[in-house]
């Protein structure tokens, strides 16, 4: 067997210039770091100015309903009372989650945080997707609908489900906020208790990018 050595000269490495004398921008975070366009909101930190397709989230939060303000950012416009109608009942319509779906939940582990068991079930329910293949603007936007409707449902359920109890069906009808208070509660919940969620809901429909270090452009 041939033997083969090789020299080895060893140097010592050269310390990474300075980011100043690299000429290199030092910037906190994101600070002023342009990452997309969104044409759905616009925001303006320092003027503390926030809008939906140009309407101020002052006048949604004071007029509007997390209905009304979810039909806005998917439509681009406010809906007529019609439309509003239509986009309430299909929400109601699909706020109840697959029992397949529960049972599920039911394997997990209760240790699991909220965020952690929302991430999960919505990959479930991808698997109950009527025409997974569809990718056209009416298919996706009834995703939209379904989903929107679903994450209620997966909050409140998991919270019943991690303490032991039997989560509390979705009412045929009432909005958002007042059915994910009760599926919550197992109650109906006063008026001004209802309205406060829906505003919140209102305030953090669109962000115009997640808050976190991770998020992705759809």
């Amino acid at each position: 067997m041939l033997t083969y050595r090789v020299p080895v000269a060893f140097t010592e490495p050269k310390p990474a210039p300075a980011l100043e004398e690299a000429h290199m921008p030092i910037t906190d975070g994101l600070e002023d770091i342009v990452a997309t366009n969104s044409r759905i909101c616009d925001l303006d930190g320092k003027l503390g100015k926030l809008t939906y397709y140009g309407v101020d989230i002052h006048d949604l939060a004071r007029y509007s309903s997390f209905e009304e303000t979810a039909y806005l950012l998917w439509h681009g416009i406010l809906p007529t009372r019609a439309q509003l109608e239509e986009v309430t009942a299909q929400l109601q319509a699909n706020r109840e989650l697959p029992g397949r779906v529960i049972e599920i939940m039911h394997l997990l582990p209760r240790s699991s945080s909220p965020m952690e068991v929302l991430r999960t079930i919505v990959s479930t329910l991808s698997s109950f997707d009527p025409n997974p293949e569809d990718k056209s603007p009416g298919a996706n936007y009834g995703r939209a609908i379904r989903l929107t409707a679903a994450l209620g449902t997966i909050v409140t359920s998991w919270e019943h489900i991690r303490n032991g109890m039997k989560p509390v069906a979705p009412l045929p009808d009432h909005n958002t906020a007042t059915n994910f208070l009760y599926m919550l509660n197992g109650e109906m919940p006063d008026d001004y208790t209802a309205h406060a969620l829906d505003t919140a809901l209102v305030l953090h429909a669109d962000h115009e990018l997640s808050s976190c270090n991770g998020w992705h452009p759809c």
